[in-house]
């Protein structure tokens, strides 16, 4: 029999302890193969809009899955080698050479890694088409989708992860020479030293997190920024430093305070088979808790990105309908434009004009002396003063009631003198939150003289399609606004407002042929579309890149479970041996493995959340659906692992 022979028979004899592993290596394969495939598939990029925005995703995410597959494998690895080292200890009291030892562990490596690799390629090609309609329907886009598969992407991926495995089996091969045979039969054996707790790092853990959780929900605050001027780079590196530090305290130190206080408690320590439980988890909670912190921070990226993508995804129509409120607008360049517009709407009956109005704005020099900055606000340079000088657009008031009532608003705007103004700035109330510009001044630059207006109002939408207006929006009184038509630049646009504005693609396209640079063109189906691509290529990858995430947390504790397990394997005998039934062991190997899963299921989901309610507060969004939504999917998944993990361990332990 060769050592070829005998890798394979361990392979066979041992494929239930290594299929898991198997399973999470051959779909992370898979989904790095979609990726690659999506990439190289023409069809997919003769319907993007811009192809580098779809290369470089997803060349980005391929990489993101490839560094995450390497450090996988060789942290899986590292558990089977630590399992078996009776099991090569055995083969070295044999007489079997350290060399051979190392061949064979070198041939298992490169047998799994064959294996998962052809079933990761061949279920990929398989489910290629449909991943692709998938994210075309993700993109909303409609198409007839052929089958292929791109020679390149099975050469990359063959590449990709033949390097891989070379590198672990390489790895494995090494160890046999880095310990003695003593260690290999006593490994077992090891018994790490009960953690002791520390109340003041445990209140240090909950410190840090705090302040990270304090940072993320306060990165765009301006009054935060105006006090303590920090980049928000910076500012993000130092959430995820205090964040992560504080994770790896409080599972080391917190965690262990939590366990021994529940030691302490006599009528549950006594309690049935909670003193072996309790002191079990205590007894190995210091090398767990490295790992749980882990995961815990893997579950809070892989919420953070799942809840995020989705989010922008969910929110896209309102997202297009709040930059974009009139389903075209633009400057008028005179009435043939106007005639021609109206002849070519005259051809799309299922996108029928329901409103359109007329807006007159006049741009002119204007400054709020209580506020430096607005987020709406333009500037230009002016050449006589030497300075940047801040622009509004005046609108009259009866042109806003008509924008209102085309937009369906529900809002009607009546000034009390011609000394009050509202203004326009979506962004306000997310960056100036501390801010109240209410009843403050407006000061209007006429003939090289300041004329103040009373601030009413400030209202936090867009009036006109976005960046159409060449000055932050500013609603003055009739009277005042025709006061100042002389005075000021004069700007004439159209808005339109059709029906079934989503699926006006062709109308869009016909409207964008005929109009000049200088009308600034600007439609809601174009940004619609736009965010319907983006958003929907940005959810593909978020779902899978967190699908890979949530498969290497869910194996890595499962098999350092398995692990512990076959090294706790004599103490349950024992248990037995005294009296205890098989369901009272199998009641408390649950309590410890729901401790274990829970823990920081319940710690990512925290820090996700933070995470996820600083981006609401940016975008100034309601995002509780699609995040209750994404973490209820991730649970679910991830309380199978926790399933299958508890029915393992028990098996494990009753044969």
């Amino acid at each position: 029999m060769t050592l070829f022979d005998i890798t394979w028979k361990n392979i066979r004899r041992n494929f239930a302890n290594y299929f898991l592993y198997y399973i999470s290596i051959s779909l992370n394969i898979m989904i790095y193969f979609t990726f690659i495939s999506l990439r190289f598939n023409q069809q997919v990029i003769d319907k993007f809009t811009t192809t580098a925005q779809l290369l470089s995703a997803f060349q980005g995410a391929a990489i993101i899955i490839t560094i995450f597959s390497a450090i996988f494998i060789w942290y899986s690895n590292a558990f089977f080698t630590r399992k078996r080292k009776k099991e090569l200890g055995l083969y070295a009291l044999m007489g079997v050479k350290k060399k051979q030892i190392g061949l064979m562990l070198f041939y298992e490596n490169i047998m799994m890694g064959i294996l998962a690799l052809a079933t990761g390629i061949f279920l990929g090609s398989l489910l290629s088409k449909l991943f692709v309609m998938l994210l075309l329907k993700l993109m909303g886009l409609t198409t007839v989708v052929k089958f292929s598969i791109p020679l390149k992407a099975i050469f990359n991926t063959l590449t990709v992860f033949a390097l891989i495995f070379l590198l672990t089996s390489i790895h494995s091969y090494s160890l046999i020479y880095r310990f003695k045979l003593i260690e290999l039969f006593r490994a077992d054996k090891k018994r790490e030293k009960e953690p002791k707790a520390s109340l003041l790092i445990s209140f240090l853990s909950i410190i840090l997190i705090i302040i990270g959780y304090g940072l993320s929900f306060n990165i765009f605050n301006f009054k935060l920024y105006t006090l303590f001027p920090i980049n928000p780079l910076i500012s993000i590196g130092l959430i995820l430093l205090f964040t992560i530090a504080g994770t790896y305290l409080l599972f080391s130190s917190l965690v262990v305070f939590i366990v021994k206080t529940a030691q302490k408690n006599k009528a549950y320590y006594y309690n049935g088979i909670n003193i072996i439980s309790t002191s079990q988890l205590l007894y190995r909670i210091k090398d767990n808790a490295r790992t749980l912190a882990t995961i815990a921070v893997l579950s809070a990226t892989a919420l953070t990105a799942i809840g995020a993508t989705y989010s922008l995804y969910y929110k896209n129509e309102a997202s297009a309908t709040a930059s974009c409120p009139l389903s075209y607008a633009y400057i008028k360049q005179g009435t043939y434009l106007e005639q021609k517009v109206t002849s070519i709407i005259d051809k799309y009956p299922q996108n029928k004009v329901i409103n359109s109005v007329d807006i007159k704005s006049i741009r002119l020099p204007g400054d709020i002396p209580e506020a430096e900055y607005l987020p709406s606000s333009i500037y230009y340079y002016d050449k006589q003063k030497d300075d940047v000088t801040q622009v509004v657009s005046l609108i009259s008031q009866s042109t806003f009631n008509e924008l209102s009532a085309a937009e369906n608003l529900n809002e009607y705007i009546n000034l009390n003198s011609p000394e009050e103004v509202i203004i326009f700035d979506p962004l306000y109330y997310t960056l100036f939150k501390y801010t109240n510009l209410e009843e403050k001044n407006l000061e209007i630059s006429l003939n090289n003289k300041q004329q103040s207006f009373k601030i009413a109002d400030i209202k936090t939408y867009n009036l006109i399609n976005k960046n159409l207006l060449q000055g932050m929006p500013v609603i003055v009184h009739d009277d005042v606004f025709q006061s100042l038509l002389s005075q000021g630049q004069k700007h004439n646009l159209t808005g339109i407002v059709i029906s079934n504005q989503k699926n006006s693609g062709k109308l869009t396209r016909a409207l964008e042929e005929i109009m000049p640079p200088e009308a600034k063109f600007s439609s809601f189906y174009t940004t619609y579309k736009a965010g319907m691509e983006s958003g929907g290529l940005l959810m593909f990858i978020g779902a899978f890149l967190s699908l890979v995430f949530l498969l290497a947390t869910g194996s890595v504790i499962y098999f350092k479970q398995l692990t512990e397990a076959n090294e706790e394997k004599f103490r349950y005998k024992i248990l037995q041996n005294i009296g205890f039934n098989s369901n009272e062991i199998r009641a408390s190997l649950a309590k410890q493995m729901l401790f274990i899963f829970l823990l920081p299921l319940l710690i990512g989901i925290s820090h996700s959340t933070m995470a996820l309610i600083s981006i609401a507060n940016l975008f100034n969004a309601n995002l509780f659906m699609p995040v209750l939504i994404s973490i209820v999917s991730y649970t679910i998944i991830y309380f199978l692992y926790y399933l299958v993990t508890v029915n393992s361990y028990c098996r494990l332990i009753t044969n």
